[in-house]
């Protein structure tokens, strides 16, 4: 009987051997998929973050070229179609940040819109205070979502 027993002992510690391999296998495949995961997360954070600042400093560039278009503005003679153009060019850059940008950011974009609008359909007039004020606001906004905003 002593036989016996030791070939089942001896199978039962190669089952349990087997089994607690494969228990291992199975824990090193979920964690190495979960470490992926999380390293293609990063990754993503990583990319938006990059894409977000391009997309800021596209529309503040845009912004930039709006600027002496706009000033000019209040001359006469002015330029109309060329305010359109820039116009134009601040809205292709804006589209980018309604798509990625942060509220912050995405609100303080659309009040240059706003008011790039109302200056050329006349209802509102240049003042380089409010420029001022709107260049400000957006580049906080932009500064606080791309240094403290993001947690990567």
């Amino acid at each position: 009987m002593s036989l016996l027993s030791s070939i089942l002992l001896t199978a039962l510690g190669g089952i349990l051997t087997a089994f607690g391999g494969y228990i291992g296998v199975r824990y090193q495949a979920k964690e190495a998929a979960r470490a992926r995961r999380e390293t293609q997360q990063r990754e993503d954070l990583f990319r938006l973050h990059a894409e977000r600042r391009e997309a800021y400093v596209a529309f503040y560039q845009a912004v930039g070229g709006c600027r002496r278009a706009f000033a000019l503005m209040a001359q006469p003679g002015w330029d109309r179609p060329s305010a359109r153009e820039v116009r134009s060019n601040l809205w292709a850059s804006w589209i980018v940040l309604r798509l990625i940008g942060k509220e912050g950011v995405l609100e303080a974009a659309s009040n240059f819109l706003s008011y790039v609008d109302g200056m050329l359909d006349g209802s509102i007039s240049f003042s380089n205070e409010d420029w001022r004020d709107l260049v400000n606001g957006y580049v906080e906004n932009a500064r606080d979502d791309l240094l403290m905003g993001n947690t990567i």
